[in-house]
């Protein structure tokens, strides 16, 4: 195998480079599992603060790059024809004997035959939804009476917003450096009060939320999304 030319990248500069390399693998419509580039965008700006000192940025030049997490995980993406193989083992090798590879498709033959003959097994499955709104309207949904389904209005919601998805991942962290790290995220470059969407209850609360992230290759990403737990199954 040849020897492949890997740079430590900033990800506050080098994240547009990184989200090019990944609306490149979406174009591309092969079989296999891509990073979208709102999936970095959130990475980098949202970041769990506990995560910060253990999370390294690659980049392979203008055809790959990988996100390593807590010594142990593996988030490799190349464009169409690059050395993905390769890459994760340029990773495999500076991490711990636990190491591990994020989402694999059961239609990439290539990783699907390399992971297992490198020692790698599959830990768990997860189904990937999609959506094609090229044709059709997507149906306005009925609300009830007193809710409202719009953006973010401002900071002054940050900690409704917060609260929401605290409650709904069930989040450990302490909740003001969790405000502290919406509020980050808010005022970074990448966010958009129109992408962060809300359902609010009658009562002011949000109860619903997601944000969705567009590309140029067409293929949007709703990531994350989630209800608050004292809203579960209402009709």
């Amino acid at each position: 195998m040849m020897r492949l030319e890997v740079r430590a990248a900033d990800k506050i500069r080098d994240l547009a480079k990184m989200q090019a390399i990944a609306s490149q693998a979406l174009a591309s419509g092969d079989a296999r599992c891509s990073i979208h580039p709102g999936d970095l965008a959130w990475w980098v700006h949202h970041e769990d603060p506990r995560l910060a000192d253990s999370t390294t940025y690659w980049l392979m030049g203008d055809s790959g790059f990988a996100v390593l997490v807590e010594g142990k995980d593996i988030n490799a993406l190349t464009v169409p024809g690059g050395d993905l193989v390769g890459l994760i083992e340029w990773s495999r090798q500076r991490l711990d004997d636990q190491a591990e590879v994020g989402s694999v498709s059961e239609a990439d033959t290539e990783l699907v035959s390399y992971l297992p003959a490198s020692g790698f097994e599959p830990s768990s499955y997860m189904l990937n939804f999609e959506m094609d709104l090229t044709d059709g309207e997507v149906p306005t949904p009925d609300l009830g009476h007193g809710w409202e389904l719009r953006h973010v209005r401002d900071e002054e919601e940050a900690n409704n917003r917060r609260e929401a998805s605290h409650r709904a991942f069930a989040s450990k962290m302490d909740p003001q450096a969790h405000l502290d790290r919406y509020l980050r995220f808010m005022r970074s470059p990448v966010y958009d009060y129109e992408r962060d969407l809300v359902a609010v209850a009658p009562d002011g609360r949000i109860a619903a939320f997601m944000v969705w992230w567009p590309d140029p290759s067409g293929i949007a990403l709703v990531d994350p999304f989630g209800t608050h737990p004292e809203f579960h199954r209402q009709e």
